[in-house]
């Protein structure tokens, strides 16, 4: 049998029904520091998209972290109309602070 007559959900209800909803991060030190004296690297990645986010930081506090966080999180909810409902991280360090 052919399987499009046995879907119930037009391909576009499919799509809707799993907007970006998870957004991943981490940050890395770098060995060699940029221009501008930056040690850090921090990536964000939006699992539905796969757009990914980069930012060269000098430290990982957990100011700069969430700054670039909330930056991302207003930009992926801007161009989907969704809002993000899960952030996931490695339960490092530099999220345990008092700000996050």
């Amino acid at each position: 049998a052919c399987l499009a007559t046995k879907t119930t959900r037009r391909p576009q209800d499919i799509i809707s029904a799993h907007r970006p909803t998870k957004i991943s991060g981490d940050i890395l030190q770098v060995n060699l520091p940029g221009i501008h004296g930056e040690r850090y690297v921090s990536i964000w990645i939006d699992h539905f998209s796969g757009f990914t986010a980069v930012k060269c930081t000098t430290d990982k506090s957990a100011i700069t972290v969430l700054n670039h966080l909330k930056s991302l999180v207003a930009f992926v909810e801007n161009q989907t109309g969704e809002k993000v409902l899960t952030v996931r991280t490695d339960n490092g360090l530099e999220y345990d602070n008092g700000p996050m």
